[in-house]
């Protein structure tokens, strides 16, 4: 199978469109809620416990996934098969956080409520600390 050219500029880019596809729904759900909302964690409301809890578990579950993909990684394996391998973990490991920002937001819309926006922008800064570095990048591919 003959695979596309190389170009590590595209790993960039793609984190890039994310975080920004990121930052443009959180706008938009900013000029949607103009009415003043609250800032409040319910305890006898169950979604205010079970949706983050539930996002952090596909945190969890797309970090180990990552984990396990680069792992499988086999050694004697050509440069170029390892690459694109952890440019697929990469990709997967994104769009599971922003599958999970996305619903906080719209758990904001449901709800009124700026909780879900708070752990919103918490989930982005996470998505940010994600970006890959050349140095991480070089370890990760063994």
């Amino acid at each position: 199978m003959k695979q596309p050219p190389l170009d590590p500029r595209s790993l960039q880019n793609i984190f890039v469109l994310l975080l920004l596809a990121q930052l443009a729904f959180l706008g938009v759900v900013l000029v949607f809620m103009r009415t003043d909302n609250e800032l409040l964690f319910d305890f006898t409301n169950l979604y205010h416990w079970a949706v983050p809890i539930g996002i952090l578990g596909l945190d969890i579950i797309s970090w180990n996934l990552f984990q396990q993909k680069i792992s499988t990684s086999e050694s004697d394996a050509e440069l170029l098969d390892k690459i694109h391998q952890v440019q697929g973990a990469y990709i997967v490991l994104w769009v599971m956080v922003q599958i999970g920002t996305f619903l906080l937001l719209v758990f904001a819309i449901l709800e009124q409520n700026d909780f879900f926006i708070v752990l919103s922008i918490a989930q982005i800064i996470f998505y940010i600390s994600l970006r890959p570095r050349l140095f991480n990048f070089l370890d990760e591919m063994g």
